[in-house]
């Protein structure tokens, strides 16, 4: 068996395409413009060159120690997959690794916080895992959205009731950078999908808050569900490119995955 488990984190000048037997992945990492640490991280998992997990973590903004929280999810990851008790059961693994990176941040002693998003990917499913803001979209291949996570924020609670819309709620939420959950938070609320069934070219997208908080849902269902797959990513960077004075504010990390399976 072959296990590989990469961190991503530095400045990347364009998105960054990463093949596997079941799929292409694509990914963005990218600091803001302050002088401070990279707070964002990427872990991938790939077990026999499939991916099998994608972990997506941004230590927050005004908490102490955001770089040393991502870290530890890194760490967690690692020891839990890489062990030799490690499960057969990738879910078992994946909650391993997140309540590990927990404990790991409440052990700093320090305040620091993060959020985590993840999918744990299999044969013919994904599985969805979040705590904070950060956000994961599972699509069909034209576009049809599957699944999306809820923003564990004022703003993603105000959404999700329907009392505002993405046009005004900045009108309303005075404040769209608090956070009600994640990682080193006491208690931690992990909030976890049903399998969701993937097809062929089935979409999978993992996005810091950066991406939500300067586009629409529809904005982004577009960027990542439109046209060629291999150019999709570029042209949601050249996106951002344009609304750089917001974007580069905040340390920015993004995945797509394009899920291929042969029976």
């Amino acid at each position: 068996m072959s296990l590989k488990i990469d961190f991503h984190n530095s400045a990347m000048e364009a998105p960054t395409a990463f093949n596997y037997k079941n799929g292409t992945l694509w990914l963005y990492t990218h600091p803001s413009h302050w002088d401070k640490p990279m707070e964002d991280a990427i872990v991938t998992v790939s077990r026999d060159e499939n991916l099998v997990a994608a972990f997506l973590s941004d230590g927050m903004g005004g908490h102490v120690g955001g770089d040393k929280a991502v870290l530890a999810m890194f760490d967690s990851v690692k020891a839990i997959f890489d062990s030799k008790s490690a499960s057969k059961n990738d879910r078992e693994n994946v909650l391993d690794a997140i309540e590990l990176a927990d404990r790991k941040i409440k052990d700093l002693k320090t305040g620091a916080g993060a959020t985590i998003v993840a999918f744990e990917i299999g044969a013919e499913f994904v599985r969805s895992y979040h705590a904070g803001d950060s956000v994961s979209y599972v699509l069909g291949s034209r576009g049809k959205l599957k699944y999306l996570s809820m923003e564990h924020s004022p703003r993603g609670h105000a959404l999700e009731s329907g009392l505002v819309h993405e046009d005004n709620v900045h009108k309303y939420i005075k404040d769209d950078h608090e956070v009600s959950n994640g990682l080193g938070f006491e208690p931690m609320s992990l909030e976890v999908s049903q399998k969701i069934e993937l097809n062929n070219q089935d979409l999978l997208f993992l996005s810091s808050d950066n991406m939500p908080k300067n586009f629409t849902e529809e904005e982004i269902v577009d960027f990542i569900a439109t046209g060629e797959f291999d150019k999709r990513m570029e042209i949601f960077h050249q996106a951002m490119q344009a609304k750089i004075e917001d974007v580069k504010k905040d340390d920015t990390s993004i995945a797509l995955f394009k899920y291929n399976f042969e029976k």
